[in-house]
């Protein structure tokens, strides 16, 4: 062991259960990164092991370190205590990185379903929208028929009251017709009956009386009626 913060490989090869040729063969194939030449020999940081164990799959077992019926020395207490320390820091670390990776995914997973809410809330605006739209649609081509419709309704009502005006004024006519033609009756039947009378008794009656007689006669009949 040389200083507190580095092993040597046999001592760490006994840490992780593997021989000093296995490690030692990783270390040339670039496999140990970690590694750090000391004194025309390797070694590992203290900190690199939990690490490197992890990586090469292989376990780790720190009283490995010790010789048979050896007490620790201090400096070993030292290397197990930062060794565990930082294996609990990378234990620490990739439970932190699993619970964010969780949280993420959660996260992302509440967050695709705010996106789908939020696209089903805008397709339903948007249908909506369009209905409202065919309603304002529907609705202006009624105000157009509506007001066609009122148009020919005043124009019917004009027609009817000008064929109210025409027929008042045709029945006023049809009357006054028919009074002329009841007084030209009434006139014509008294120069018939005057002619009889002047038929039967031999005197016949002269053109003046039948012209001054019938007037005389409507004039009596205009001012009784």
């Amino acid at each position: 062991m040389h200083g507190a913060e580095l092993v040597e490989l046999n001592e760490a090869a006994r840490a992780f259960g593997v021989s000093q040729a296995t490690l030692e063969g990783r270390l040339v194939g670039g496999a140990v990164p970690e590694a750090v030449r000391s004194d025309e020999s390797w070694a590992l940081p203290v900190a690199a092991l939990a690490a490197i164990a992890e990586r090469e799959g292989w376990s780790l077992d720190l009283t490995n370190d010790r010789e048979p019926g050896a007490d620790a020395p201090e400096h070993l207490d030292r290397y197990i205590s930062e060794t565990l320390a930082a294996h609990a820091a990378v234990v620490l670390a990739k439970t932190q990185a699993t619970a964010a990776r969780a949280e993420t995914e959660q996260m992302t997973r509440r967050l695709r379903a705010a996106a789908e809410t939020l696209d089903a809330e805008r397709a339903e605006r948007e249908r909506a929208a369009a209905e409202l739209d065919e309603i304002q649609a529907v609705n202006a081509e009624l105000d157009k028929q509506r007001a066609v419709a009122e148009a020919r309704t005043e124009e019917i009502r004009q027609q009817l009251a000008h064929e109210r005006a025409q027929r008042s004024f045709l029945a006023q006519r049809i009357g006054s017709l028919e009074r002329e033609r009841d007084d030209l009756h009434g006139a014509l039947g008294w120069i018939a009956r005057r002619r009889l009378r002047r038929t039967q008794g031999g005197v016949a009656l002269g053109p003046e009386e039948w012209s001054v007689r019938p007037r005389a006669a409507d004039r009596r009949r205009r001012a009784t009626s």
